[in-house]
């Protein structure tokens, strides 16, 4: 595929974020029909792209923690729906173990707005609403959502957004609040982002933006851009990580 730098993009990719793991379902997300969903691509970039994805994806895989905080726009309210709106929390992980996660997620239920707290801890996750005292177990998945503590790793987390990218094209590098950034964009097999958030629809690409940081080369921000929810509009999810590699103990909480 060929790559633009510095420059716009050649492609019309829609705005977005993820996260966390915090991955929600609309039930309303449009899908397509007839044919079977594409396999994931195989990141095709210029040799210089690709040393800045492969040294970011190893930032990935040798982190032991980072905040991360998820936004959003353009997320409709739609009766009988549970849709992700913000996140906000600190994920720990490491190559022996399946990570953990503490944090809040605010989500639009029945068109009304909940905010809730949200622990994952060994495998397992853990809700507490508001007014509650004590946490529930519960299935992510009845939710919507995916194990948060999931979403920052390098194989099936956002590095498998990072893996999966097609389409690329550099947009350079800029200062954002201080700090030089490099920024990417392409875009992800609907099926691959959907196990992040499944609210894509299977048979739609998604476009990715990211930024890195130059010196670092850890990643900044994930930006998901996509008709989520509605053919006529497009939402954005945006995932933002900071603080790595900070000291964090995240404990089974309290049921």
């Amino acid at each position: 595929m060929e790559i633009t730098r510095p420059g716009r993009r050649t492609t019309t990719v829609g705005l977005l974020v993820s996260v966390l793991a915090l991955c929600v379902s609309g039930l309303t997300a449009c899908s397509g029909e007839g044919a079977e969903p594409a396999p994931a691509p195989t990141l095709v970039v210029a040799p210089s792209t690709r040393a800045v994805l492969d040294r970011t994806l190893q930032g990935l895989s040798t982190a032991t923690s980072v905040r991360l905080r998820v936004a959003s726009t353009h997320v409709p309210a739609s009766a009988g729906t549970t849709r992700l709106l913000t996140g906000d929390g600190v994920a720990t992980f490491t190559s022996s173990t399946s990570g953990a996660f503490a944090g809040t997620t605010d989500l639009l239920i029945n068109n009304r707005r909940t905010s809730l707290k949200l622990v994952s801890y060994r495998g397992t996750v853990y809700m507490k609403p508001e007014g509650a005292t004590r946490y529930q177990v519960v299935d992510p998945v009845s939710f919507g959502l995916f194990d948060p503590a999931v979403l920052v790793r390098a194989k099936n987390g956002i590095g498998s957004l990072i893996s999966g990218l097609k389409s690329v094209q550099d947009q350079g590098v800029s200062e954002v609040d201080g700090v030089r950034v490099h920024t990417l964009e392409g875009q992800v097999t609907g099926l691959l982002a959907h196990r992040l958030l499944p609210i894509a629809d299977v048979y739609q690409p998604v476009g990715i933006d990211l930024q890195i940081d130059e010196k670092t080369s850890r990643l900044r921000r994930v930006d998901l851009n996509a008709y989520f929810f509605s053919r006529d509009e497009q939402s954005t999810y945006r995932i933002t990580l900071s603080r790595w590699n900070e000291k964090v103990t995240i404990t089974n909480p309290t049921t």
